[in-house]
């Protein structure tokens, strides 16, 4: 319930009327293992996930195998509201449980249609929704502008930059193991690998796994 409490799916809903509203849509909750789909390239799609445990990735797969990841989803935000909003839209990307998830469903014509109830506050949960998707599309916004640079280094300083500005911290944990920022940046795994420690020898930064502190 915590987690639900502080979403921003449900900002600025008190704990009553959210129990209230979760009767109202009557969500469902679903366990996946790491590695297992959720959603996959070609389905369509009337249900808004919101992660309660683990974490998830968006991805693209093309038909050579390459893929390339387009976001993350950690507990508290919810995927797949974009497809849901439009009928029988077949999604262009997979979605993956990265580790041992639980997520929960809300259908997307229960919550964008007033139930027999009126509640006041269903139309907060609609508010919202429009505000994670404005914010979901600055997010790919900056993925285009990390991504456009042309070499490795500069994608990966873009990366960096971005991360050490959004959390004010030269010291950070990234999201994304080392083939998931490869995927992330859209470049090779050994090749990125190679860069860092270059990187590194240069003293641009100091990296242990997913850990960065940015030597300025």
């Amino acid at each position: 319930m915590k987690v639900l409490e502080n979403s921003l799916l449900f900002n600025n809903i008190s704990v009553e009327e959210l129990n209230s509203l979760l009767y109202c849509l009557k969500p469902t909750i679903k366990e996946y293992n790491k590695g297992e789909y959720i959603f996959t390239t070609g389905q369509s799609v009337n249900t808004i996930g919101l992660v309660l445990d683990g974490n998830i990735i968006i991805e693209n797969n093309d038909v050579w195998g390459n893929r390339n990841i387009i976001d993350t989803v950690t507990v508290g935000e919810i995927f797949g509201e974009n497809y849901a909003c439009i009928m029988n839209e077949p999604i262009m990307v997979d979605v993956v449980s990265a580790k041992n998830s639980k997520v929960v469903f809300f259908e997307i014509n229960k919550i964008m249609n007033l139930c027999s109830n009126v509640c006041t506050y269903h139309n907060s949960i609609i508010k919202n929704l429009l505000t994670i998707s404005s914010v979901k599309c600055l997010n790919l916004s900056k993925k285009i502008l990390i991504t456009t640079p042309k070499t490795i280094r500069e994608k990966l300083l873009s990366y960096l930059s971005y991360v050490s500005k959004s959390k004010n911290s030269t010291t950070f944990d990234i999201p994304y193991n080392r083939q998931e920022l490869a995927d992330y940046l859209n470049v090779d795994r050994s090749a990125l690998s190679y860069e860092i420690s270059k990187m590194q020898k240069e003293n641009f930064f100091i990296n242990t796994k997913n850990h960065f502190q940015l030597l300025i």
